[in-house]
C-alpha cells in the first residue's frame, strides 16, 4: 500500500512540474504582445521597443496578478486579444505607454 501511494505521489509530483505555470503563460503572452508591436512604425526604435517592452510587461503582470494558470492557457488559447475584461486593470499601463509613445512623435 505504501509502495502504491509513493508511486502516486511521485506521479502526481512529476505531472504537476510539467505543467506550464501562470509565469510561464505571462512570458508567453508578453512575447505575442511585443511581437504584435514590431511592425508598428510608431514604436520602430530602440526607445519604442523599450517602451513596447515595458507596456507588455506592465500589461502581462496586471493579468498576472488576476489569472491562475488555468485561466491563462484558456486566454491563450481562445485567440481573444480584446483584453476588455482587464480594462480597468491595465488603465495605467496604457495610459503610461501612450504618453511615452507620444513624446517619440515630438
Amino acid at each position: 500500500m505504501q509502495r502504491i501511494l509513493l508511486t502516486l505521489f511521485i506521479t502526481t509530483i512529476t505531472f504537476a512540474a510539467c505543467q506550464p505555470s501562470r509565469d510561464t503563460y505571462r512570458n508567453d503572452f508578453v512575447k505575442g504582445c511585443v511581437t504584435s508591436y514590431a511592425k508598428d512604425s510608431t514604436v520602430a526604435n530602440e526607445k519604442g521597443r523599450h517602451y513596447v517592452e515595458e507596456y507588455c510587461n506592465c500589461v502581462g503582470d496586471k493579468m498576472n496578478a488576476k489569472m491562475n494558470a488555468d485561466q491563462w492557457r484558456t486566454f491563450n488559447k481562445s485567440g481573444d486579444t480584446s483584453l476588455s475584461r482587464f480594462k480597468d486593470d491595465i488603465q495605467p499601463c496604457k495610459d503610461e505607454f501612450e504618453q511615452k509613445v507620444r513624446s517619440l512623435k515630438q
